[in-house]
């Protein structure tokens, strides 16, 4: 995968989270289908924060001349939003400032590595710069599929009386 595609995927996911969620209600950004998950907020403020704290400033550490070690991630840098739409306005436009910074790169080097812990016990993992880069757009993937499944699942509940069973397995 190029930094180029990287970039492409990284500004059409967020073009198409937008899209899913730009008009949804605060009860149903709130809204979880059982206690212990995360409601659509939560999930678009995790990747808001994301955006900010993790994988640019982390890329950003590693291609440094020299390469510096991770940052410490800090819980009062961490934002909470007030609501569903300003969450998602922080993440769009922090995406659109990582673009530009990528954009921005010449000639890094994804093969520099670091390492850094990676579990609550500090256990550690290496990484490459590549796998930063690529890992963004993994988790691009995986929150975009939990918010499907949470859009999916407001829709069964909102369904009702009727049933969703028609359209197929979810």
């Amino acid at each position: 995968m190029t930094v180029e595609e990287v970039i492409f995927q990284l500004t059409h996911i967020a073009d198409a989270i937008h899209t899913l969620l730009h008009t949804i209600s605060e009860e149903q950004a709130q809204w979880k289908p059982v206690p212990d998950t995360w409601s659509i907020k939560e999930v678009i403020e995790h990747l808001y924060n994301e955006e900010r704290l993790d994988f640019r400033k982390h890329l950003g550490e590693m291609l440094q001349v020299p390469p510096q070690p991770w940052g410490q991630f800090r819980g009062e840098e961490y934002i909470l939003a007030e609501t569903c739409r300003q969450a998602l306005k922080g993440f769009v436009d922090e995406r659109a400032a990582s673009i530009l910074w990528l954009k921005g790169l010449a000639a890094p080097d994804w093969e520099i590595k670091t390492s850094t812990p990676f579990s609550p016990d500090g256990e550690k993992i290496s990484l490459r710069a590549g796998d930063v880069l690529v890992s963004w757009v993994a988790h691009d993937f995986l929150h975009l599929r939990q918010l499907n499944e949470l859009l999916y699942a407001w829709n069964e509940k909102q369904a009702s009386p009727y049933s969703v069973d028609y359209a197929g397995g979810w």
